[in-house]
């Protein structure tokens, strides 16, 4: 089913927790913005008007906000607001690149990766803190490229991707920074994992 019909590019939807609701990003405006819809297309709203480059909207686990990225001065910072677009709030003020932020199942942390150069090498770290953007810790050591991590269900683990040596594989680790397990041994690219909800019943969703 075609939910947008846009000459313009519309892309990262995320489905809110109850099912109802989309956002998204388009150019439709001129720049990339944010914009949410009904779940089947219609009612499309933008969220967001400024000529800054927004990335990965996403709702909070109850539904009541959306966090983006901004993009700018080859800086991403964490922004959320509330999910009509108003009471919009910087997270995060870094001299590096916070990418893929996620929240964690009960609302209170956010994982993002940060991403820096070093001698011409790309690094990057998961990181974890409150969802104010206070408390912001290592969750893993500054050595590879760490990328693109993911919640458990539980908020006990989160699974990303390393680069060691231009090879991608997943790893787990929780989220203490402690019980880091590598998952796949491919010379493939492996990326962008998560898990599977499953039901009491056994049955994934």
């Amino acid at each position: 089913m075609n939910l947008t019909d846009h000459p313009a590019k519309d892309n990262c939807p995320f489905i809110s927790p109850d099912g109802q609701t989309i956002v998204f990003l388009s150019d439709r405006s001129g720049n990339f913005e944010i914009f949410k819809m009904n779940i089947d297309g219609s009612a499309v709203e933008q969220l967001t008007f400024c000529s800054v480059t927004k990335e990965h909207p996403q709702f909070s686990p109850d539904g009541k906000q959306v966090m983006f990225l901004k993009d700018y001065r080859e800086k991403t910072e964490i922004w959320i607001m509330d999910q009509n677009g108003s009471n919009q709030r910087q997270l995060t003020s870094n001299d590096w690149r916070d990418e893929r932020p996620f929240l964690s199942p009960d609302g209170k942390h956010i994982t993002c990766a940060e991403k820096v150069s070093v001698n011409g090498r790309m690094l990057g770290v998961i990181r974890m803190m409150d969802a104010d953007g206070k408390n912001d810790v290592e969750i893993t050591a500054r050595e590879d490229r760490d990328e693109n991590a993911a919640w458990s269900p539980d908020g006990r683990q989160i699974v990303f991707q390393r680069v060691v040596n231009g090879n991608f594989d997943i790893y787990q680790v929780d989220v203490d920074g402690t019980n880091l397990i590598w998952i796949t041994h491919h010379p493939d690219w492996d990326g962008w994992a998560s898990f599977i909800p499953v039901t009491e019943e056994g049955e994934k969703q």
